[in-house]
């Protein structure tokens, strides 16, 4: 078996390099979104013994297994450090157009996992099953 991924012949390692590219494309459409850095920081690297698809943006795991009750500790959100929690969301314009950005509250439930990587891993697999069937 050829050590490096470029070792592999030319036909085999084009077709598994489409492999890798429609998952990566099945990741990104099954990625949430809000502003779309998450989608677009989804990349494929090639290394030596294969390729690697993720992202470098810290929230992606988050955005992958959930978070608050919809995530690993099943416990909604609460501030540890402050009486509520606070972030920042349009709620109009000032005079001068600028955003008014304020949201409030005690606790939040959390966001449910997207399962994008899971759901791109499953693809990948049914891909590489139906391609060693033949």
């Amino acid at each position: 078996m050829a050590k490096d991924v470029k070792e592999l012949p030319k036909d085999l390692h084009q077709i598994l390099k489409d492999i890798v590219f429609d998952t990566q494309r099945e990741i990104i459409q099954n990625t949430p979104v809000n502003t779309g850095r998450l989608r677009q920081s989804i990349i494929v690297e090639e290394v030596e013994d294969g390729w690697i698809i993720g992202t470098n943006m810290e929230y992606g795991l988050y955005q992958e297994l959930g978070t608050g009750i919809y995530g690993p500790l099943k416990k909604p959100i609460k501030p540890t450090t402050k009486q509520a929690l606070a972030w920042g969301r349009t709620l109009g314009v000032t005079k001068d157009g600028k955003p008014i950005k304020e949201f409030v509250a005690k606790e939040v439930k959390g966001v449910h996992p997207a399962f994008m990587f899971l759901k791109g891993e499953n693809y990948a697999d049914k891909r590489l099953r139906e391609l060693f069937k033949k």
